[in-house]
Order: structure tokens, then sequence, then C-alpha cells
């Protein structure tokens, strides 16, 4: 994925730990899910999708919902359709403009 580096304002630090759990489904029903252990999210065809090691689960909320409710400082919008969860971010380079490759 290519992002671009937004500057967060130091004004405004995060007052929110954020959320631990989300509420999500997959084909063997619903669960709340760990926040920590979701690799990133993702919307696809208008459906909203978590990623995790091994299985992938369909949420309700939108990313901005999201991104609203999830820690800032653990989760990065990297573009309009993925929320990536920076813990598990291996590695990214500079490209160009302040534009990454994640």
């Amino acid at each position: 994925y290519i992002w671009q580096q937004q500057q967060r304002s130091a004004d405004a630090p995060p007052t929110d730990a954020g959320r631990q759990h989300i509420e999500a489904w997959d084909d063997e029903g619903e669960t709340l899910l760990p926040v920590r252990d979701i690799l990133y999210v993702e919307v696809e065809n208008k459906t909203y999708y978590a990623y995790t090691l091994g299985r992938t689960y369909q949420l309700r909320q939108t990313l901005a919902e999201l991104e609203a409710q999830l820690n800032p400082r653990q989760f990065y919008r990297l573009n309009r359709s993925v929320l990536a969860n920076v813990a598990h971010v291996r590695n990214y380079s500079y490209w160009e403009h302040d534009k990454y490759v994640v």
C-alpha cells in the first residue's frame, strides 16, 4: 500500500486509549474481536473486513467510525480503503512527495 504521511496536531493528543474489542462475524458466528489481533481493516465493494492471522471477519462499522473509536497511535489510515494496525507494520519506505510504501 502507498500512503501519505499526515501530521497529527500536537495540540490534539488522543484523549482515549480506544476500544479494546469490536463486534465482528465470520462463518462460525459473531464474536468480540480483540483489537490487538487485527492486522488491518479494509473496505471492498462496500463490505468491511478485519484481517487477523489466518482469519477474516466482516464488520458492521465503516472505516470512519472505526478510525474515530480506535486509538490513533495504534491504527493509521493508509488510504480511503485501509486502516492498518501499526504494531503489525513490518517496514515502510519513502516513495515520493511525502508518500510511503508499506
